[in-house]
């Protein structure tokens, strides 16, 4: 693995591990392996005593996204909405990561990440640095 790929895995694994000491009730929802094997993200669920436990929250080297279906993540922490099932665009750049048959995409302007399929995918909005629970 180059040097450079295996120092954005210490930056994801040591953000994931700031993310998960400051939220310790958060519980891991998926696992994502890169397309070398050796990376590997999770996402997370948002933490239960903030009530954020329908949130997927993911740390990749592009960003914080964020997958939220009922909305609590207010819109000036996000750069984007989350949708579900729309298409994946034309322009959207793979991202290497992969979960048994799904994908993650970002958009070209890397404010969504798209996660799933070719034939359906969410749109995950990136979220602004420094949003978080007490």
């Amino acid at each position: 693995m180059p040097t450079r790929n295996r120092a954005r895995v210490v930056l994801v694994v040591l953000a994931l591990s700031g993310l998960l000491a400051a939220c310790s009730d958060s519980t891991v929802r998926s696992r994502w392996t890169g397309s070398e094997g050796g990376e590997t993200v999770e996402a997370v669920s948002g933490s239960r005593h903030c009530d954020w436990s329908s949130i997927t929250f993911i740390d990749l080297p592009r960003g914080k996204y964020a997958a939220d279906p009922e909305g609590l993540v207010p819109a000036d922490w996000r750069e984007a909405e989350y949708a579900q099932d729309v298409d994946l665009p034309g322009g959207a750049v793979d991202s290497g990561l992969t979960s048994g048959d799904e994908r993650i995409w970002y958009a070209a302007d890397e404010t969504v990440a798209f996660v799933g399929t070719t034939e359906s995918v969410d749109a995950w909005p990136r979220i602004v640095p420094g949003f978080g629970c007490d």
